[in-house]
């Protein structure tokens, strides 16, 4: 039976193109750097999810990180631990509240982000080399309006704008 072609704006079919865009652009760099990347830093994936949590969403309490994550406090408190011991992450006391420890990310925590992200940028940026210009202004039209529409939602949720076009720039400087 052939496939049925989705309505437009189903978001079935975009998030399953959207995967597909990763997979093809992992296929094309032959090798996926930014899954060898994960894999040298050693990490599990619980691990790397909670960098990435403290990246974009900054310091957080161990039961603020766990409900996240969704673990439990011991769960997370031995995650961080291990996190601590591999100087990429700090844990510091609250000041409001002193049984409360605080986690952020460290310098070599951010810097291990930071490549991860570059690794996946460089990925999906070949994947994007070979298709034609006028497809790319397209995408690039498009892209711009769901950024900004997510901008705008994420500050409405959490209370601030982030600025996430000017953070893919600045991590596009950085290479």
């Amino acid at each position: 039976m052939p496939r049925r072609e989705a309505p437009p704006g189903d978001l079935d079919e975009l998030t399953r193109l959207l995967m597909a865009w990763i997979g093809l652009s992992m296929r094309i760099t032959r090798g996926a750097e930014s899954v060898r990347s994960m894999a040298d830093a050693g990490l599990t994936v619980a691990q790397m999810a909670s960098l990435h949590v403290l990246m974009f969403e900054g310091p957080k309490s161990v039961g603020d990180l766990g409900a996240v994550l969704g673990h439990s406090m011991s769960a997370t408190s031995a995650l961080v631990q291990r996190l601590v011991e591999q100087g990429l992450v700090s844990r510091t006391e609250d000041a409001a509240d002193r049984r409360q420890k605080v986690i952020e990310l460290t310098a070599a925590g951010k810097k291990l982000v930071d490549r991860l992200l570059r690794a996946r940028q460089r990925e999906l940026r070949a994947g994007l080399e070979h298709i034609g210009s006028e497809t790319r202004v397209d995408l690039q039209r498009v892209m711009r309006r769901i950024v900004e529409e997510l901008s705008a939602r994420a500050g409405e949720l959490h209370g601030a704008t982030p600025d996430a076009l000017k953070e893919s720039k600045e991590l596009e400087a950085d290479e």
